[in-house]
């Protein structure tokens, strides 16, 4: 399908609602998240935890956390008119320093029926492959979290957990298959994160969803090209709203509160000790030199298959050949689907073949005649 390229007026149309040129709904009503968030029944409670996991996805300042603050802002005062009922609500880098926080104060929630937490986790951020203490334990509270916070206490009433991040292929499964998928303006320059994000507003197999799909993420790119050409924030009002159970629609926010004043808590970073004497600054540095790490090493490791496969006079390899030796070798998991003749190809052509020629000639000093022959011959269909 043609990529979709939505006219920066059609983006401003949509803050005062005085055109829809394109077939996809708009709202400024809370209904659909009424709906999700809150019960209709007399009580909030039902002897147990309802679990509301909301999922953010967008760029750092593209308005996840104001978004945030505003569906808190809501929940608590459609709470308090149906029911008299108290929202607790904590923000935090961390879902490790809240859940410590928590038990270190647990007279802060001890009798309330509705708790929500706000998790711009520090650990999936962009591009975060470590593997550590205090990940490990992340990961543990992501996939036991309603009984986690039983163990806490908040064992009766509705746990609200609205989790950020910048890219959807890196947050925790339990999010990302979360009923309500959130997305703020962003950019896909990464082809497959933007096949991920296209994957996930699809509602079924139909055209129609397919397209309302790829519309949905050209308006988002069209409302971050504005906001960081144009330095326009009012656009960060703009959202799509992808439920589980029915197609994407754009969601207008009729309020940017300022967190500070929304959030009963903000947990500081490290309240829990947890990532040594390191600030927020210093953990995410790291976090960045250890991707780099292991992006050079898999670099390494595939020149010098590179190089056992030319001394084996192997100069094609079929899909087969490219499958068993990335999961095997190379010791990379994926799935079946992700591994395609076009990411084979657009990677080989990303590969700057005159420079290492030069490279391999004249610094190396072990030119291939081959060189040309394999670049000719990188396709060879699998025929198994």
């Amino acid at each position: 399908m043609k990529r979709i390229v939505i006219p920066e007026s059609f983006i401003y149309s949509l803050l005062t609602g005085k055109s829809n040129s394109y077939d996809i709904k708009r709202t400024t009503s809370f209904k659909v998240f009424e709906e999700y968030l809150i019960p209709p029944r007399d009580r909030p409670t039902r002897g147990f935890v309802d679990l509301k996991p909301i999922t953010v996805v967008g760029f750092m300042a593209m308005g996840k956390t104001v978004f945030a603050a505003h569906v808190t802002k809501k929940v608590r005062r459609k709470l308090s008119r149906r029911f008299g009922t108290e929202l607790f609500s904590v923000m935090g880098k961390s879902i490790v320093d809240v859940v410590e926080f928590l038990k270190d104060n647990k007279d802060l929630y001890q009798d309330k029926e509705a708790m929500l937490l706000f998790l711009d986790d520090i650990f999936y951020q962009g591009l975060s492959t470590e593997k550590g203490k205090a990940k490990n334990k992340a990961e543990k509270y992501y996939s036991d979290i309603r009984h986690q916070f039983e163990k806490l206490g908040f064992n009766n009433g509705i746990l609200y957990i609205i989790f950020a991040g910048q890219r959807l292929k890196l947050i925790p499964p339990f999010f990302r298959s979360s009923p309500m998928l959130i997305f703020k303006p962003l950019l896909t320059n990464d082809k497959y994160e933007r096949q991920t994000i296209i994957e996930a507003l699809q509602h079924d197999d139909t055209r129609l969803s397919k397209t309302l799909a790829e519309l949905s993420i050209a308006i988002l790119e069209t409302a971050a090209k504005i906001i960081y050409t144009k330095w326009d924030d009012q656009i960060k009002s703009i959202t799509i709203v992808k439920p589980g159970w029915d197609y994407p629609f754009i969601y207008i926010q009729d309020s940017a509160p300022n967190p500070k004043n929304v959030f009963d808590i903000v947990v500081p970073f490290n309240y829990s000790g947890i990532y040594g004497d390191e600030n927020e600054e210093e953990v995410m540095r790291r976090i960045d030199e250890t991707a780099k790490r292991l992006l050079l090493k898999l670099a390494i490791k595939s020149i010098a298959v590179g190089m056992e496969l030319r001394d084996k006079g192997i100069y094609s390899l079929s899909k087969k050949g490219y499958e068993d030796i990335i999961r095997e070798a190379l010791k990379l998991p994926f799935g079946d689907k992700l591994l395609s003749w076009n990411l084979i190809e657009e990677s080989l052509s990303e590969i700057n073949y005159e420079r290492l020629k030069q490279i391999i000639t004249h610094r190396v000093g072990k030119p291939i005649a081959q060189l040309a022959y394999i670049k000719r011959t990188t396709r060879t269909k699998n025929k198994e």
